[in-house]
């Protein structure tokens, strides 16, 4: 897979996660209060996100000094964004989700883990797991400490397998899946039921039931990747799909300003049928989605491309 040729169903999955990211914040963020996707969207939005990030990033070349430009949007926007809220800087660096801001900042984070693990003598698989035992020590000792919510130790733990996953995904683990697809398929489908079954039998709940969500968002995101890769073996391509995926560090940092805007005109909750969500929703991302896009481009006309860090 080289980075200067598009796979269409990279930028697809990069689309869908973008698309799904937008729905999981909608109740959040806009006067639509979703009441369908919002309930199970979040289980597993991010760590797909997060993998569809890893598969992009190659270990072994990686630029640092090209990456670290990732923190001028997460400065720009996300102060912007604690400006607007009325929080202080102290206010969003202390905060464990910078906002919702946090994903430039643990990403740029991740970049700088996986370049360590390419550089350490053995293989990069045992890296990844002392990395993560690290991320999880990190958590603990600092849990419930300023400084855990500063370095958002709770991000950094649960969601540097998915980074890995999408990695190795790309350095032949998915291939290797579509080669037993049809048992691959049987065991994913058959953990998620296992999981959510009987994690609902049982009444898990608070955080073990988000670990079962972590451990299922695995077999969701194995999934994901199998799916779409078909697209790539069918030759399917299409231009929205695929400018929606190339924009999705765009369509990130701007959506909060999207929603927001349309809650301060809109002025008041809107309330629609649980039938009329499920259309309604997805459609409603789309078309975030899509003003987001137009926004930047606007603003590479006018030069200030600059803050999105490219």
């Amino acid at each position: 897979m080289s980075l200067h040729q598009r796979v269409f169903y990279i930028d697809a999955l990069k689309a869908f996660a973008m698309m799904l990211v937008v729905l999981g914040h909608l109740a959040q963020f806009s006067p639509f209060q979703d009441t369908f996707y919002s309930s199970f969207v979040g289980i597993f939005h991010m760590p797909l996100f997060m993998a569809v990030s890893g598969v992009v990033t190659k270990p072994y070349s990686i630029q640092l000094p090209k990456r670290l430009k990732i923190l001028v949007p997460f400065f720009v926007f996300g102060l912007g964004w604690a400006l607007i809220h009325e929080f202080s800087v102290l206010d969003f660096f202390s905060s464990e989700a910078k906002l919702g801001y946090w994903y430039l900042y643990v990403l740029v984070v991740y970049y700088g883990l996986i370049a360590l693990c390419a550089k350490l003598p053995f293989r990069l698989e045992w890296g990844m797991v002392m990395i993560q035992l690290f991320l999880m020590l990190l958590h603990i000792g600092l849990h419930h400490t300023v400084a855990a919510s500063v370095l958002s130790t709770d991000h950094l733990f649960q969601l540097w397998p998915f980074f890995c996953i999408g990695i190795l995904f790309r350095q032949g683990l998915l291939a290797k899946l579509l080669s037993r697809e049809t048992r691959a398929y049987a065991i994913s489908l058959f953990g998620l039921f296992i999981l959510f079954g009987g994690g609902k039998l049982i009444g898990i709940n608070g955080t073990l039931e988000q670990y079962v969500n972590d451990v299922a968002s695995v077999f969701i995101v194995s999934l994901c990747f199998m799916l779409f890769s078909k697209l790539e073996s069918k030759h399917v391509s299409n231009n929205v799909v695929s400018a929606i995926g190339r924009n999705t560090l765009q369509i990130y940092v701007l959506h909060y300003y999207v929603l927001y805007l349309w809650k301060v005109l809109e002025g008041h909750v809107v309330e629609s049928s649980f039938f009329v969500d499920i259309v309604v929703s997805p459609l409603i991302a789309f078309a975030v989605c899509m003003l987001c896009i137009f926004a930047s481009t606007v603003m590479h006309k006018i030069h200030l491309g600059w803050v999105f860090g490219r």
